[in-house]
């Protein structure tokens, strides 16, 4: 046995390589799948960790005082003794704090407010610009900001008192400090105060621990505590030595002390302790991240493992081929079949055996690699029982490949053994297992389409498919190569005669075109899901935003900030004014009010919300308000006409006019009693200093019983001396109700009043700017259905009917449920904006010169930029998912497949690499040129390498469009974006052309490398 089994192994030493290669290879990426998971999962941990703000990650307990009632402060250590203990294992040391709100004396309504603070460690996280930290009783640091704008220095006292008690104290600053960027302040700002000394609030002033625990003086001077201290307990999470089941257990155990943080709650006189933490939601995204790892990692190193355990069976397969002599050799000197298999399986278990031991030690290199220079924060090493599990399971299958690799030819009679070429059926005839195969696949394939096959299953399709489509294509191969030699027979070809019967007698297009098909599908499909997923991030990245860049600022008039957009706008700056309005009830959508026309052009709106034509709905009259600018209004009114009016009656006439500040004034102009030829002189002062507009004429009835009808002309209308236009008769709409009527008819130096009250209290003449159900787009979650009238809100908050004229599938940087309306509409009534709406602006590029240009047109306003959000960074944290790293996996593991491929195609050459020399070298002896010899071994080839990744590609392509609508791209579906799944179709192509190149100069270099071996001796090498 020893004699027959040495100069053999030492003969195959390259055959015997390649088998402990593929088995290292196939354990080490079957071992890789549970440990990439676990180390994906743990990178999105820790970048979350490390990006989030400090709330979102860690704990903040509050402890109020009760409301009317003194409370002593209470010590913020004691706030986290309720804290489970698997909660309290995520987080690390408190950091204490204890505040009074305060008011700077004199005591008046007027006082600005702010807060005296003592925080643990703070004077190491302030930057001290002069003086030192305070560190005594009635010691404090205030904010060089602050200092500057108060005049205040060290030395300086300051008179303050309590808000809730009025208890007074009398501080020293000992220094000016700057607030250091550190997640050591929970993201809590201390200059909350901008503007001049008349500010309504202050910055927060800094003190040690006994200026908040001793209090102040009465008003009969005795210290005492502050009536109503409240105090904090920041407790940040562990960075860097969580691990996600860590993370998972302690946000659930910590959801019960948020719900009630508060062991003395319905004590009387006991604070008010509340908790809130954002690693409940962490917790749930990793979650759901771990499960998506779950499903598609397994999956997608699954094809990978499939082509390698291909290319392993063929490598087995060749190796036991090449004994075939050897066996039969055995068999006629008595050895029995079981002894045969012995044999063979003595040469490659032990080198299946070394190859898992191999396998592991490069799941170890891999994983560090990654973990390393791949995944984001390097993510700690961990090994847990399931690897070990992967790795016997790995090993096994590949042991039960070698030993079916030996059964078939230990069980073949002699005969067979001594064929060079193993005997073959003519024509399309299918084996068993490839039946089953092919029938598998299609069904797959057939139940994805129908809706049957969900989820991460839907991942295999595409290699199901496209091992389903090469092996029909191989079997294909055989008769149509047969039909080509005829063909090329009767020509007189005969390289292309023995390049296809050679590709028709062999087994090789058997194995050739499955495989490739199986790499090329992997690299499609890779591909192709890569391209959609980094598509949708980006997209998602730019309507999440709502623009590349969107500017918050703190502007509190609506005019202002048009006004400011417009000027900008003026000078080269590509933006748009945008005003999210909260629902002003629990049901009602968020309305987003635009400048249709600007919007349009600079918002990411998916492609189908562009239409100028929708956008034009909502544009609105076009009509410019009537402005007006002064301190008296004069002029003279008349009665012309008076019908139906009882003794007494009156109608008093006036100007509702829209200050500069937002503020609203009916102006009275005249009261006239119902006779005609009635005159009156007008004389009114007016609040319009800063500017006005005339956004509605109204007329009061007094005394008209049933109603009066009346035509009143305003003429001579002065403002200031200056005269007063009042625009046209189509500046203006009548809103009264049928029978009453109310028009106004402005003409050359007048304006008449045609009014019929009917019984009216209120006639009013709105200005045609404005419009009493402004029109609407609706996104899907908020539509009722055209034209009827949808719960809208306007700037001042309050409920605003609004007309729905068309739909939109999103709104950009917007809730789902919103409603996008005109702001120069809004603007007609109401230019002042409430605390709740968020003003902002949409900028189209993302450049320095395009902010700063938008900065200082705010500015000439007053309106300062408070926040940046850009869509280019709202992408990459898409990108940082366990989702995103996975799309990234399927693309590594793509490129593997393709030279898996290679390796197989190797194999198969190498397999047979001397019975083709040897017939090449006879085609020479024959007298075929050294082109006709190329040619052949060419034509044997390069067609089955093409045809396998035309059908690679195919399976690859129309599988893979139908699989990814099920590969999770996101953590959460994107609350504004649409979520686009069409063709890549330049990737796909791409894709396949780069595989077709590889696969093809390999079958090039292989058949060369065949054809330098075939000179004259190869004939008579032996059989």
């Amino acid at each position: 046995m020893r004699v027959l089994i040495t100069p053999a192994a030492r003969y195959r030493a390259v055959e015997t390589t390649v088998i402990g290669t593929l088995t290292a290879l196939v354990c080490a990426c079957v071992v890789l799948t549970p440990v990439l998971q676990r180390a994906i999962v743990q990178s999105v941990l820790d970048t979350a960790v490390a990006e989030r703000g400090p709330r979102d990650t860690g704990v903040v307990v509050t402890s109020i005082p009760p409301e009317g009632a003194s409370s002593p402060v209470v010590d913020p250590a004691t706030l986290a003794t309720g804290i489970p203990a698997p909660s309290r294992a995520l987080l690390g040391a408190g950091i204490g704090s204890v505040s009074v709100d305060i008011a700077l004396a004199p005591r008046r309504l007027s006082s600005p407010k702010g807060e005296l603070t003592w925080r643990d460690g703070m004077c190491q996280h302030v930057r001290f610009a002069t003086g030192t930290c305070p560190s005594r009783e009635d010691e404090v640091a205030v904010s060089t900001d602050e200092a500057r704008r108060r005049g205040w220095a060290v030395g300086s006292r300051i008179g303050v008192y309590e808000q809730a008690s009025g208890l007074a104290a009398t501080l020293t600053v000992t220094g000016t400090y700057a607030q250091e960027p550190d997640r050591y302040w929970f993201g809590t700002p201390l200059s909350s105060a901008a503007g001049e000394s008349s500010d309504p609030v202050f910055d927060t002033m800094l003190t040690p621990r006994a200026t908040v625990l001793v209090g102040g003086r009465s008003s009969a001077g005795r210290v005492t505590p502050w009536a109503a201290p409240w105090s904090e307990l920041d407790l940040p999470v562990r960075t860097g030595e969580i691990r996600p089941e860590q993370l998972v257990s302690g946000a659930d155990h910590l959801e019960e002390f948020l719900r009630s943080p508060n062991p003395g709650a319905g004590v009387v006189g006991a604070p008010q302790v509340t908790a809130s933490s954002g690693l409940t939601d962490l917790a749930s995204d990793i979650v759901i991240q771990q499960g998506q790892t779950r499903r598609a990692v397994p999956l997608l190193l699954a094809q990978l493992v499939a082509v390698l355990l291909v290319v392993l069976w063929l490598v087995l397969v060749a190796l036991t081929e090449q004994r075939r002599p050897e066996l039969a050799l055995a068999r006629l000197r008595g050895r029995s079949p079981r002894n045969s298999r012995r044999v063979l399986l003595s040469e490659t278990v032990p080198t299946v055996g070394l190859g898992a031991v191999g396998g592991a030690v490069l799941a170890l290199l891999v994983s560090y690699a990654a973990r390393h220079w791949w995944l984001d924060h390097s993510p700690g090493f961990s090994v847990a029982w399931v690897d070990a599990v992967c790795l016997v399971g790995a090993a096994l299958s590949c042991l039960a490949l070698a030993g079916l690799s030996v059964l078939r030819p230990s069980r073949q009679p002699i005969a067979a053994l001594l064929r060079s070429v193993p005997a073959r059926t003519s024509g399309f005839v299918l084996g068993t297992v490839e039946g089953m195969l092919v029938a598998v696949g299609l069904a797959a394939y057939l139940a994805l389409l129908t809706g049957q096959v969900t989820g991460p299953v839907a991942l295999a399709v595409p290699a199901a498919l496209a091992a389903a489509l090469g092996i029909v294509g191989a079997r294909l191969a055989a008769p149509v190569l047969g039909a080509v030699a005829r063909r090329a027979t009767s020509q007189g070809r005969p390289a292309t005669v023995v390049g296809a019967t050679e590709a028709a007698r062999r087994p090789t297009a058997r194995w050739l075109v499955p495989l490739v098909a199986l790499a090329t599908a992997s690299v499609v499909f890779g591909a192709t899901a890569t391209a959609i997923g980094h598509r949708n991030q980006s997209i998602a990245g730019l309507v999440d935003n709502g623009a590349p860049l969107a500017a918050v600022t703190n502007a509190t008039s609506g005019q202002a900030l048009r006004e400011a957009v417009t000027a900008a706008r003026g000078k080269g700056v590509d933006a748009t004014a945008v005003v999210q309005i909260p629902g002003s009830q629990a049901t009602s959508p968020t309305t987003v009010a635009v400048v249709p026309d600007e919007f349009r052009t600079i918002a990411s709106l998916v492609p189908g919300d562009r239409s100028a034509d929708l956008w034009s709905r909502i544009a609105g009259s076009g009509v410019r308000p009537v402005a007006l600018s002064g301190r008296s209004l004069t002029g003279r009114v008349e009665v012309l006409s008076a019908a139906s009016a009882p003794s007494g009656a009156t109608y008093e006439v006036a100007l509702r006019l829209l200050s500069a500040d937002g503020s609203r004034n009916d102006v009275p102009v005249a009261t006239l009693p119902l006779r005609q030829g009635t005159t009156a002189e007008v004389g009114t002062y007016l609040p319009c200093g800063d500017g006005c507009r005339v956004i509605a004429i109204v007329v009061t009835p007094s005394g008209t019983g049933q109603g009066a009808r009346a035509r009143v002309r305003l003429d001579g209308l002065r403002v200031d001396g200056r005269p007063l236009t009042l625009g046209t008769s189509s500046s203006w709409r009548s809103s009264v109700p049928d029978p009453a009527r109310a028009v106004l008819t402005v003409g050359p130096g007048a304006l008449v009043l045609d009014v019929a009250d009917a019984g009216l209290d209120t006639l009013v003449v709105d200005s045609a700017a404005s419009a009493d159900d402004p029109a609407a787009l609706a996104t899907p979650r908020a539509s009722a259905g055209a034209g009827t009238t949808l719960d809208g809100t306007g700037l001042d908050g309050q409920p605003q009917a609004m007309q729905e004229v068309g739909g939109l599938e999103a709104v950009p940087g917007a809730p789902p449920d919103s409603v996008v309306t005109s702001l120069d509409v809004l603007l007609v009534t109401n230019t002042r904006l409430e605390g709740n709406d968020r003003a902002l602006v949409y900028l189209a590029r993302d450049e320095p010169a395009q902010l700063d240009g938008l900065r200082r047109a705010l500015r000439a306003q007053g309106i300062a930029v408070t926040q940046v959000d850009r869509a280019a960074e709202l992408a990459r944290s898409y990108e940082r998912s366990a989702a995103a790293w996975t799309l990234r996996l399927a693309r590594w593991t793509a490129v593997l497949a393709l030279l898996a491929a290679l390796l197989g195609m190797v194999v198969l050459v190498a397999n047979s690499w001397r019975s083709r020399s040897r017939d090449l070298a006879a085609l020479r002896m024959s007298g075929l040129t050294e082109r006709a010899v190329r040619g052949a071994a060419l034509r044997e080839l390069v067609p089955l390498a093409a045809a396998g990744v035309v059908v690679g590609v195919v399976a690859g392509s129309v599988g893979g469009l139908s699989a990814v609508a099920t590969l999770p791209l996101f953590t959460h579906p994107p609350t504004t974006a649409v979520v686009d799944l069409g063709p890549a179709w330049g990737v796909t192509i791409l894709a396949g052309l780069v595989s077709l190149a590889v696969v093809v100069a390999g079958a090039v270099v292989m058949a060369l490398w065949t054809v330098r071996r075939s000179v004259l001796a190869r004939l008579r090498d032996p059989g």
